[in-house]
């Protein structure tokens, strides 16, 4: 008689598996294409593709901390219990698959996806201290999403990458994310023929002193103009463009261009700043080098510049960020903190990062007319900015209503379509103060 097993069963233990007893790839696919053959009745079979972040990193550092052989003695384990038979394979520098070879059904496979990713895993080797490693999944099923290992691999990976643009931990393989597959596929290659014929634009959207409407600076902001559906704006391309190859280029392509019309804008009009949206990758000594070269090559001024960093990135890898920050603030370019208080640790990060200016997410200066809450947290940001001696920039003022609230708490610059939307550059300057009233 076959043993139920549970994961809420008291004697059940977390699942462990030592190096030694991973599976390569070619062994994970006879596994799999073998268990499939045993399958019967309404058994399923569940692969759960996973992407572990700093898994390579740390196999290489315990070669470097205990010796050759250490990846050998390495232990993984997760914070659930796995059904018997359970597998691991170890399938590339940052992935693993778990093998589930039968299992009751597909609502079994979902809950162990759940149970898997619910914690971080674990890694350690002989006497060491466990590394907890963040793992996303991909999951799919046979016969529900495949009957070949190639099949079953290839949706479990659509399934990771559709997490790209999401919170969640795990995704389920579904049968549209093959079209969505296509259609990204699609636009890497308009992409990389945009890049080509020089089909990207940077146009400006004006920031401005709330207490004048005169323009103080512009954010450059790229669209693509596409030949068949005109104007793009950032949210239809950006994130595609982030992971391709040229992105760097495209990259320096906008810093280059942004440095030009902020050396000509400064000819008629010293002192006025042009900030720049980087690319999530960039932070990092690169990005600093880039922007010193620019300066350089143009002649501009550093206080001309302002590098905007997204504050989900710079939480991402916070004291790299930091070091970023600090070098080219040591080149005299401002930097800006953008959509600030959309993070997990707003407050830590503007005590690591020496930042110049806070730029108040537009979630909030919309809401804060009709959300007792939002006007509280924005009030409290620009009290806070002034405190510790930080411009504060509020983004999305689109009433004159916001723009005197946010005057009379005391929030100096903004930004929004009360004052202008994104424009070509000679249309921005030179111009008359914006948003004031008679």
């Amino acid at each position: 008689m076959e043993m139920r097993w549970s994961p809420a069963d008291p004697a059940a233990v977390p699942f462990t598996a030592g190096a030694a007893e991973w599976l390569g790839p070619r062994e994970c696919e006879e596994l799999v294409d073998e268990a499939l053959t045993r399958l019967r009745g309404d058994e399923r079979l569940g692969l759960l593709f996973l992407k572990v972040r700093g898994l390579s990193e740390q196999l290489d550092a315990l070669v470097s901390d205990w010796n050759s052989h250490a990846t050998q003695e390495a232990l993984i384990s997760l914070q659930a219990s796995l059904p018997p038979g359970t597998r691991m394979a170890r399938l590339g520098r940052e992935t693993l698959a778990l093998v589930f070879p039968r299992l009751p059904g597909l609502a079994r496979a979902e809950e162990l996806a759940a149970f898997v990713t619910a914690e971080p895993m674990l890694i350690r080797a002989g006497p060491g201290i466990p590394v907890p490693l963040d793992i996303r999944a991909g999951l799919a099923v046979a016969p529900d999403h495949g009957t070949s290992y190639e099949t079953l691999l290839a949706r479990a990976e659509m399934a990771v990458i559709e997490l790209r643009q999401s919170a969640a931990s795990f995704a389920v393989f579904q049968s549209d994310f093959q079209t969505r597959a296509i259609l990204r596929s699609r636009l890497r290659q308009e992409l990389e023929r945009a890049e080509q014929k020089g089909q990207f634009e940077l146009h400006y959207q004006p920031q401005v002193d709330l207490a004048t409407g005169r323009v103080i600076g512009a954010e450059a902001l790229m669209r693509w103009n596409h030949p068949r559906h005109g104007l793009l704006p950032p949210s239809e391309f950006l994130a595609g463009l982030e992971r391709m190859p040229q992105a760097r280029r495209v990259d320096i392509w906008v810093l280059e261009t942004a440095a030009i019309q902020a050396a000509a804008w400064n000819g008629q009009k010293p002192g006025l700043r042009v900030a720049v949206n980087i690319m999530p990758k960039r932070l990092g000594p690169e990005l600093v080098a880039d922007v010193e070269r620019v300066l350089g090559d143009h002649g501009l001024a550093p206080e001309a510049l302002e590098i905007e960093i997204p504050e989900r990135h710079a939480l991402d890898d916070l004291e790299g960020a930091a070091r970023t920050v600090h070098a080219l603030r040591r080149l005299g370019v401002s930097v800006a903190l953008d959509d600030f208080g959309t993070g997990f640790a707003s407050f830590s990060a503007i005590n690591t990062l020496e930042v110049n200016r806070l730029k108040i997410d537009r979630s909030f200066v919309t809401g804060m007319l009709s959300n007792g809450k939002s006007v509280a947290i924005v009030s409290t940001l620009v009290d806070l900015g002034r405190r510790i001696d930080m411009a504060i920039l509020a983004e999305g003022i689109e009433t004159t209503e916001q723009r005197d609230v946010l005057r009379a708490f005391g929030c100096t610059e903004g930004q929004g379509y009360l004052f202008g939307k994104a424009m070509e550059a000679d249309q921005l300057w030179p111009c008359p103060p914006l948003g004031v009233m008679g």
